[in-house]
This record gives structure tokens, sequence and C-alpha cells, in this order.
């Protein structure tokens, strides 16, 4: 796994996504919370899934390994109605990707490029007064090292 770089992947796509006007900075961090206050909201939560080295697939040679590191990222959202929910999600998950595919390297030279793989069905509340839900959406992104040292190109 290569740790270093995919921890400056991680801080990178927060950084990035913190600087769209559409988000609210304090609203973005690496990790999950337990409990969201209503100023937090909506939230955007980062975190590692998994990652593969792609070498079976022909994605290395003597000097370097490409690897698809996934990242999921979380959107907390809260609305008035249950309906109303689906589309503050379907806006914040917009600003998201926007934020990411302005650059899909994150202005990286080790990451190659990013490529969004879809969302999972909400998670919601059964608190008629507060209706929240949580959206989990997945992403790919191609990051390369070198063979001999996986912390850096």
């Amino acid at each position: 796994m290569a740790d270093a770089l995919i921890y400056t992947l991680l801080t990178t796509l927060e950084t990035a996504i913190k600087a769209n006007p559409g988000i609210a900075p304090g609203n973005v961090a690496l990790g999950r919370l337990e409990t969201l206050t209503e100023e937090q909201l909506p939230y955007v939560a980062i975190f590692l899934n998994d990652d593969v080295s792609l070498g079976d697939n022909g994605a290395n040679n003597t000097n370097f390994i490409d690897w698809n590191v996934s990242v999921n990222i979380e959107l907390t959202v809260t609305a008035l109605s249950t309906e109303s929910l689906d589309k503050a999600y379907l806006d914040l998950r917009a600003l998201v990707h926007n934020s990411i595919m302005e650059d899909e390297t994150l202005g990286l030279n080790f990451c190659l490029f990013a490529v969004p793989e879809g969302s999972d069905e909400p998670a919601l509340t059964d608190d008629p007064e507060r209706r929240l839900a949580v959206y989990r959406t997945s992403w790919i992104f191609r990051i390369r090292t070198s063979v001999k040292d996986i912390t850096t190109l």
C-alpha cells in the first residue's frame, strides 16, 4: 500500500472540496463524526476504502506500480421533507464532483486521474423532526508509485 502518497491524496482531496465556495470549509473533514450539529450540515466526510495494485493488469514495470485507490465520500444532508433530501444531496454531490474534476489529478504528480464510481442508497433517519440522510459516493483515484519505495513516485 502506498501509505504516504495515499494520505497526501486524501488531504489534497479535502483541501480541494473545502475550496469550493458552495461548501462551508468547516463542514468537510477526513473521517466520520459520531454526531453532527445543525451548523455542521451539510457535512462531507472523506475516508479511504481500499487500494489495489494493478500489477496483474500490466500497469507496472521495473520503475513504477499503478494503484487504484478507492475513496468514499459520505454526504450528510438535512431537509424539511423527505422529498427535498434528494435535491439537497444531488446539489451537494454536484459541488463535490466539480471540486474533484476541476483537476482530476488534484495537482498531484503521482495522481493520474479520478473516476466517480456512483453512490449507495441513502441511510435515512426515522425522526420526523429532523429529516437527515447520509449518502455514500465512491471514487477511484489512479496513482503511481515507485517499485522500490511505494511512498514516492
